[in-house]
């Protein structure tokens, strides 16, 4: 996988097989075009089941990556799906019981470090320890969107900084109105995703768009 990586070059698709793959560290730094993006697939959506210290790493824009499934495994820290380019794109995955043995341990399951990527038609459930679920970098993240995702089964716990969405930004410090994250929340369900049972979607940042979501059962918020 690795040697393949390193070869891609616009307009390849990769397709890994079907079965697990313990510890594997996904790491793209070759990316696409506009019209000829690199994409790495599973052989079979959801039958390619990533555990261990498994994470994605997209260093490159124009990269999709679409059928995977994390489950079972756990990392110490960062995010087990990171976005450090721009127009990347991650579809039809799921990250499911991704946790570690501590509560403590911090890490997110996706976060944004990069413009204009989207995590869409995804699946999230599980998730016990803290860190949001989804986050954005304080700087240098915008125009990034969620959208069509299934966050499931998210317990409560008494702990700040567990929120389902966080978005960082320009505004969380001060109310400069020409800037922003630009984030889009739209299209997703909240099903029992309690997370810190305070804030479902926190916006911590201007010039967001949250439309055509569906909360039930789901302690918590939407917080401006």
């Amino acid at each position: 996988m690795s040697a393949a990586l390193k070869a891609a070059r616009p307009g390849d698709v990769l397709t890994l097989k079907n079965g697990e793959w313990k510890d594997a560290k996904i790491v793209v730094n070759h990316g696409g075009e506009p019209d000829q993006p690199v994409t790495l697939r599973a052989e079979a959506p959801g039958r390619v089941v990533l555990n261990g210290a498994s994470l994605l790493e997209i260093n490159a824009p124009y990269v999709n990556v679409e059928g995977l499934l994390f489950r079972g495994g756990a990392i110490s820290h960062g995010s087990v799906i990171q976005f450090n380019s721009h127009h990347g794109v991650v579809r039809e995955t799921a990250v499911v019981d991704y946790n570690p043995a501590a509560f403590a341990t911090k890490y997110y399951w996706a976060f944004f470090q990069g413009d204009h990527n989207l995590i869409e038609r995804c699946y999230f459930k599980g998730k016990n320890h803290l860190d949001p679920v989804i986050g954005n970098g304080l700087e240098d993240s915008r125009h990034n969107r969620v959208a069509h995702s299934f966050f499931r089964d998210m317990p409560a716990a008494s702990a700040n900084g567990r929120e389902i969405i966080r978005v960082w930004g320009s505004g969380k410090y001060e109310g400069r109105e020409d800037d922003g994250a630009f984030f889009t929340i739209e299209g997703n369900l909240f099903d029992h995703a309690d997370g810190e049972g305070a804030e479902i979607i926190s916006l911590k940042s201007n010039h967001n768009v949250v439309q055509n979501n569906t909360v039930v059962a789901t302690l918590g918020c939407i917080n401006i």
